[in-house]
């Protein structure tokens, strides 16, 4: 089981860093685990489940948070929830 830092887990997704940390805080991305107080690090199997979570919902759900709601930086430019 790899563990994959931040920068590791943004440049798999093509986000930025403080992305990663907005979605986890938010509920919309999987909880990290604190190994140290500065090292904080994701299970690389759980965020390869998600990505394809997200890839199985392009019927129309794609970016759905829990509450079946959009997530806002997924959506298109000028588009309301």
């Amino acid at each position: 089981m790899k563990q994959l830092r931040v920068g590791e887990v943004a440049a798999l997704l093509g986000v930025a860093t403080v992305t990663i940390w907005k979605w986890t805080r938010e509920g919309y991305f999987p909880q990290p685990t604190h190994l140290a107080p500065r090292v904080t690090v994701w299970d690389e199997v759980e965020i390869k489940n998600w990505i394809e979570s997200k890839k199985g919902d392009r019927n129309g759900s794609s970016g759905e948070t829990e509450g079946g709601d959009q997530h806002p930086d997924l959506r298109p430019a000028g588009a309301t929830a």
